[in-house]
């Protein structure tokens, strides 16, 4: 996708690259690169206990993918009635997600399941091992050791609804939600940097797959997609667009915020208030909140 700051897409490789090419020849070719642009690092033991209170232990979930190490997360909560695995934007890692999003989960008592998408220092992965890594991150969480494992839900944010509707077609999950999703990552591109319909772009066969349209229409729901007045980075027109490729049987829901930009979705109470709704997961406290680091 784009190189973000708090899920704000803010394009960087695209655009520089796309520069160039127009220069020079009028077409770029685009590729993972354009995908998973930031690695993050392993969250710390330290943080891991920091997360954690009286009635939630967060660990570490040891999970191998092709032969990648995946950072990934669990939230064990002791009155847990199911878990949600969550497919963060791609510039915030599991750290990032899990201070905004613990508060919210432990509130409709859920587990909350999250990951890097890379680690500093791994190579970049690319969208057949993205999807991947999502089978087998749907796998362990409906495999943990806690009734909650009986309903797995799935919910992704930007680049991350890419994965969550994945989910959402090849598992037998028991709702997703989805914010600000991608219809294509050309369009995206297009929309993002209007010089770029000047150019020829030629997504490879693994920037092909960034094409949610094509996804969507294997879900059959429940499913909530979310979208924005106020989110210039993906409109609803974006959100309109996938909604309507989710095929009509599905049991499935539009809501359009209006006052969210791109990154805010999970600090907004009307975005959490529709997943309690929407699912039947009746709020046990606050449901916006962040989990601030301590001082130093």
């Amino acid at each position: 996708m784009t190189r973000t700051q708090h899920g704000a897409p803010v394009v960087m490789r695209t655009l520089a690259t796309l520069a160039l090419s127009l220069t020079l020849a009028a077409c770029y070719t685009l590729d993972k690169r354009d995908i998973f642009e930031v690695a993050f690092k392993p969250v710390a033991p330290q943080t891991l206990a920091q997360l954690s209170d009286p009635r939630h232990r967060v660990k570490a979930l040891p999970l191998t993918v092709g032969g990648r190490t995946v950072s990934a997360y669990w939230d064990d909560g002791a009155d847990a009635r199911g878990v949600l695995l969550f497919f963060n934007g791609n510039g915030y890692g599991a750290e990032a997600a899990m201070r905004r999003m613990l508060i919210p989960a432990r509130a409709l008592k859920l587990d909350l399941v999250t990951f890097n998408y890379n680690d500093e220092g791994q190579p970049i992965p690319s969208m057949t091992e993205m999807r991947a890594i999502g089978q087998a991150l749907y796998a362990a969480a409906a495999a943990l050791p806690t009734p909650a494992a009986r309903k797995v839900y799935v919910g992704g944010h930007s680049l991350g609804a890419t994965f969550a509707l994945d989910v959402a077609a090849k598992d037998p999950v028991a709702g997703a939600f989805v914010a600000a999703p991608v219809t294509t990552g050309v369009q995206m591109i297009h929309h993002q940097i209007p010089v770029s319909r000047l150019a020829w772009l030629r997504p490879d066969a693994e920037y092909a797959q960034f094409d949610n349209l094509a996804i969507a229409r294997g879900v059959r729901g429940p499913i909530l997609v979310v979208g924005s007045e106020q989110d210039v980075n993906l409109p609803p027109a974006f959100t309109d667009a996938v909604f309507a490729a989710i095929p009509q049987g599905a049991v499935k829901r539009e809501l359009i915020l209006r006052d969210s930009p791109h990154s805010e979705y999970f600090a907004r109470e009307a975005f959490w208030r529709g997943v309690s709704d929407f699912f039947g997961l009746p709020a046990s406290g606050p449901l916006v909140g962040y989990l601030k680091a301590p001082a130093a």
